[in-house]
């Protein structure tokens, strides 16, 4: 978010200094609740990545177990 406001501000002449300084002022100016939203959409992210990953070990899980029964010889 930081680097978005700063970002906007690079041009070709843009120093370091001027980068240090426009850091400076957006962090200064950043919001609580800028920095708990990004936090919540990145918790939901993880959230829904734990899910798709959970559901692809219980299929592979599946997978594994059909592979299992189809190779076992009954005597």
């Amino acid at each position: 978010m930081v680097w978005a406001i700063v970002g906007h501000q690079y041009t070709q002449d843009t120093k370091f200094k001027d980068v240090h300084v426009r850091l400076t002022q957006a962090f200064a100016e950043l919001v609580a609740c800028s920095i708990k939203g990004c936090i919540h959409m990145a918790d939901r992210q993880l959230n829904k990545l734990a899910g798709y990953i959970m559901e692809q070990q219980e299929v592979d899980a599946s997978d594994s177990d059909d592979e299992n029964s189809q190779n076992t010889l009954f005597f």
